[in-house]
């Protein structure tokens, strides 16, 4: 007879899983702690994952839902290849700096004024907030502040005026 395993039951698993090794380190997390964590047996965390590798794999390969959960079939999920970790993290960071130039680029294209985000609206952007640019002293001196320079980059120029800082590339 087929085992039956809830529909959600993997989902917290990773989202367990990460937590774990997040507050306590790969090194230091066992199966136990996540087993724990999540209230399971351990021996019923090995029908989903075949051990500590497995789990951290699960975390770093579908915690942040880029990629489809296993199907029930494909349980448990073995432990990760040497450099399958690797390849996964460094897949998914270029992404993140292909998003991230693509969003500037856009922004860059906008007459001033016409881009609306939460960061815009929030209160470090308002000038009645207290929060002030770094070394620019206390709220009064905000009108006045010159928010920091960022070297421009040679693919797309600078970030657009009212470009958070958040949103702006490190990588020139």
């Amino acid at each position: 007879m087929a085992r039956s395993i809830p529909a959600d039951r993997f989902s917290a698993i990773v989202a367990a899983s990460a937590r774990v090794f997040i507050a306590h380190g790969y090194q230091r997390t066992q199966v136990q702690d996540v087993a724990d964590a999540l209230a399971l047996a351990k021996g019923t965390l090995y029908g989903y994952a075949q051990g500590k590798a497995a789990l951290f794999a699960a975390a770093v390969r579908y915690g942040d839902a880029q990629e489809a959960l296993p199907l029930a079939s494909e349980l448990p999920v073995a432990a990760p290849v040497a450099g399958e970790i690797a390849a996964v993290v460094s897949a998914r960071l270029a992404g993140e700096v292909t998003d991230m130039r693509l969003t500037h680029a856009l922004r860059a294209t906008l007459p001033p004024g016409r881009l609306e985000t939460r960061e815009q609206n929030s209160p470090v952007s308002s000038p009645t907030s207290t929060a002030a640019w770094p070394g620019t002293g206390s709220r009064s001196n905000w009108s006045t502040a010159v928010p920091p320079s960022y070297p421009t980059s040679p693919r797309f120029g600078s970030a657009p005026a009212g470009t958070p800082k958040s949103m702006r590339s490190r990588h020139t």
